[in-house]
């Protein structure tokens, strides 16, 4: 847990600095073990989004794994996919589901999250790249999923 507050504080300084990207940055901390293949046995790893660190454990763990896989930038070091395990379609679409199951669900709920305008477009595109996961099995980028759901969808659905 020490780690976690260090990481946090160190996440609450540059929140505050007022650099032009500080307040962009989103992501997760996970062990190399779990990074591997990520499994629901694993404890909850740290997740920055909007400048606060929230430990989870996440299906959307998968997706990013598999990203980092595929596409994945080295600064320094291996080649990601000599430390990450490829996702298969079925796994992907199984965090797919999970994800709707335990982030989109409770937003039915409560909606006034999704009705603020910074939000709709964000949750747009996630739920359109999440559609094409469960079609496909495949993950792709926004653009690609939103330009694919404008062309699938019915016509009442693609403004």
């Amino acid at each position: 847990m020490r780690t976690v507050a260090s990481l946090e504080e160190m996440h609450s300084r540059l929140w505050a600095s007022g650099l032009k990207w500080a307040q962009r940055i989103e992501g997760s901390y996970v062990p190399q073990q779990a990074l591997r293949r990520w499994g629901p046995d694993h404890a909850p790893c740290p997740f920055l989004e909007e400048g606060k660190l929230y430990l989870t454990s996440q299906g959307s763990a998968v997706v990013q794994r598999h990203i980092l896989h595929k596409h994945g930038v080295v600064v320094a070091g291996p080649p990601p996919d000599r430390l990450i395990d490829a996702a298969g379609a079925e796994e992907l679409r199984r965090a797919a589901r999970d994800m709707l199951e335990r982030s989109w669900r409770p937003l039915l709920d409560d909606p006034a999250w999704l009705q603020q305008s910074k939000y709709q477009s964000f949750g747009v595109l996630t739920l359109c790249r999440t559609l094409y996961t469960l079609e496909h099995g495949a993950v792709v980028s926004k653009r690609v999923a939103a330009r694919w759901a404008q062309s699938t969808l019915d016509e009442r659905w693609t403004a």
